[in-house]
């Protein structure tokens, strides 16, 4: 039976959801109090169990929408209060409270694998314990911590415990228009706070029992990396780490970033594709249990314990534990009714995971997860019916290009709103990939299987690298093809939700034929292009000149119309960081970099450089890099802003001699006892100044 044919009432699991995910949102975008939240949702919970008493004994059929709309109402207040319970600083236990502002000393547990960085190893722990007056206060809550590069800080385990003497610092927001946020992120995750440890600021205390399925799942998943590094080398090496275990540390980033390009950056991110992979590679190996009396029964049994040893072997990462969830309930649905919907199964995982965890509705991966997964369910059966096909083989490509077609569909618009990219030639590269990620895992379960012999192990470990060094070869290869992906696209929320709006009436056009979708799915997309047309236009008129917050750096930039460029280079992982996602939502399509420049005239006349001089359309600024940078002239030389950088080392009234300006701007580049040096010596002169590392990136818009 077609889903969108089913009925609603066949599909529970779906109406429970959306008034949850309802109250999950609500407490999102507006906080409130715990208490009374619970008290109403008690009380409307009351009012349900009084009311299905009540219906079944006197009420008639026609008052049925009253036990709906009491249901809907729990169902939302049940989400709002669900997701107040979880938000780490509701808890009255939360390390947060006992904290006085300066270096505290705390008992933390190490709760995560830690993972080594460029410059530190990185590790999340629970904080058990704020130490007060020599007494141990227990405490709740999580911390991220960076440990700097010792002998001893590589020696820290999962379940080690450690007494902390520093300053736990508050998680920092985004600090440039249209960042990724970090702090929400890590929020949603249950952390409030960070802190940067030296060798002398923590010691062990003692190891915590650990749980011994997690302890042993993180000793052979440390062993298979290590074995993986020991007999493939390169790329492979981190490639198959990546693939197989989901450690994805040693992946170079402009590899990824190919992946990303290609539209098959899901190949090195384990999750539903790897777990359907395996869940595949499983059922047949068990196929001839069917041949026995409640041979499915322990079939089932069997391949759920395997699919969940191998979330807890990749470190129970939310990705992998959601395609589990998501496996567990189909294949469980399919085992155990007679007729299962499988839209209802997913539903129903959707609403478990967000029981334990409701702040993960705002995660990319739960959104990304559960609407391919909804679209290949809606969508396949529509688009395989197009074509009847008697070969084998060519059945099997129409097969996995409408697989394709069907998830891709159904996440585009979110995707490219979070991404601002689209891969055109999605279907051609997943026909390729996709087969070989297969045999990848295939020769990677072959491999960790022989290890122990000794020549057969030489035989797997070459072919599982000759196909990860196949897989890398292709992808490279194809991202250098004529239009390979569509970049610096923009949409908007209120656009996102109306393309989908647009998706859902085609869709129901051609199920039901009613002319009223059609108009519907029409009137949406003349909604949708008025829009983009009115922010074409409105784009070729903006003037924006915006100092960056990138530690470390002077990131200047301006934006004329499409037009954007930045006055020194910034290399490309920090640009993806803090700019690209703003010069995405600008807009900008003609980017470009300059430096030391003696004198030029750019963005199509509307910015004049004169060494260390600009005149952006009617705004004059200048730049001081260093003490060189100072006019020769004899009269002071007068503009709008003057941004101030590291480079600079005399005093600020050492400027009020050489400019006449409105606003002093410091930029990134300046170090923090140089930048409170300075703005007490401003706050003395009575200067007017913005400080980007403190206060965020200084933004001004200028009439087009």
């Amino acid at each position: 039976m077609d889903i969108l044919k089913s009925r609603l009432s066949q599909i529970p699991m779906l109406r429970l959801l959306a008034p949850f995910v309802i109250g999950i949102l609500s407490a999102i975008l507006f906080n409130g109090i715990v208490l009374i939240s619970c008290t109403v949702t008690f009380s409307f919970l009351i009012l349900l169990i009084a009311w299905s008493r009540f219906n079944a004994k006197n009420a008639g059929y026609k008052s049925r929408w009253i036990f709906g709309a009491l249901t809907g109402l729990f169902l939302v207040s049940a989400g709002y209060s669900v997701t107040l319970l979880r938000q780490p600083d509701k808890s009255k236990y939360n390390y947060c409270r006992y904290l006085h502002g300066g270096a505290d000393t705390l008992v933390a547990t190490i709760n995560s694998q830690p993972s080594e960085k460029e410059k530190t190893i990185k590790a999340s722990a629970e904080i058990t314990g704020v130490v007060k007056n020599g007494k141990v206060t227990g405490t709740r809550g999580q911390a991220l911590l960076y440990f700097a590069k010792d002998s001893l800080a590589h020696l820290i385990r999962y379940g080690d415990v450690l007494t902390l003497r520093t300053a736990m610092l508050p998680l920092k927001p985004p600090s440039n228009p249209d960042e990724f946020d970090y702090k929400s992120y890590l929020y949603r995750h249950g952390m409030e706070r960070e802190a940067y440890l030296h060798d002398n600021s923590w010691s062990f205390i003692g190891s915590k029992h650990a749980e011994p399925l997690i302890a042993f799942a993180a000793l052979c998943r440390n062993k298979m990396a290590a074995l993986l590094n020991e007999k493939i080398k390169g790329t492979e090496a981190a490639l198959a780490s990546a693939i197989l275990l989901g450690y994805r540390d040693d992946l170079p980033q402009p590899l990824i970033q190919q992946f990303a390009d290609s539209g098959v950056i899901h190949v090195i991110c384990v999750a539903g594709l790897h777990v359907g992979i395996l869940f595949g590679i499983i059922a047949w190996l068990l196929s001839p249990l069917d041949k026995i009396q409640a041979g499915k029964y322990i079939r089932l049994v069997i391949t759920l314990a395997l699919l969940w040893f191998y979330a807890v072997l990749t470190g129970l990462s939310t990705p992998v534990v959601r395609a589990v969830v998501i496996f567990s309930f189909l294949y469980a649905g399919r085992c155990f009714g007679r007729y299962s919907n499988s839209m209802n199964n997913l539903a129903a995982s959707a609403l478990l995971l967000l029981l334990f965890n409701p702040l993960s509705v705002a995660d990319t991966g739960f959104q990304l997860s559960y609407l391919s997964v909804a679209g290949i369910i809606v969508l396949y059966p529509m688009f395989y019916r197009l074509l009847e096909l008697n070969n084998s083989i060519v059945n099997r490509i129409w097969e996995f290009t409408c697989l394709s077609i069907s998830a891709q569909l159904a996440i585009a618009p979110i995707s490219i709103a979070y991404f601002h990219q689209f891969p055109n030639y999605f279907v051609f590269t997943n026909l390729i990939i996709v087969p070989l990620l297969g045999l990848a895992v295939c020769a990677g379960l072959l491999f960790f299987a022989t290890f122990f012999i000794p020549y057969v192990k030489i035989i797997t470990a070459l072919f599982l690298q000759k196909v990860l060094g196949l897989m890398n070869y292709l992808v490279v290869r194809m991202h250098h093809l004529p239009l390979f992906s569509t970049k610096n696209i923009s949409l908007s929320i209120p656009e996102v939700i109306l393309l989908y709006c647009i998706i859902l009436s085609l869709i129901s056009f051609s199920v039901y034929k009613e002319k009223r979708l059609l108009f519907i799915a029409l009137f949406g997309l003349i909604i949708l292009l008025t829009g983009r047309v009115w922010q074409e236009y409105t784009r070729n008129s903006q003037q924006i000149f915006t100092v960056y917050d990138i530690p470390g750096h002077s990131a200047v930039s301006f934006v004329s119309g499409r037009q954007g460029l930045l006055l020194q280079p910034v290399d490309s992982l920090n640009f993806c960081m803090h700019i690209k996602n703003n010069w995405c939502r600008e807009g900008v399509a003609d980017t470009g970099s300059m430096q030391g420049s003696s004198g030029a005239v750019l963005l199509s006349g509307h910015l004049y450089l004169q060494s260390d001089f600009a005149q952006f359309n009617s705004m004059p600024l200048a730049f001081v890099r260093n003490g060189g940078d100072m006019p020769r002239g004899s009269r002071a030389l007068k503009i709008k802003y003057l941004v101030l950088s590291g480079g600079y080392r005399l005093n600020i009234s050492a400027l009020q001699n050489a400019y006449i300006f409105d606003e002093l701007i410091f930029d990134s580049s300046i170090s923090e006892y140089r930048r409170k040096k300075w703005e007490d010596e401003c706050e003395r002169l009575h200067i007017r100044y913005y400080d980007v590392a403190a206060s965020g990136a200084f933004v001004k818009k200028l009439a087009g």
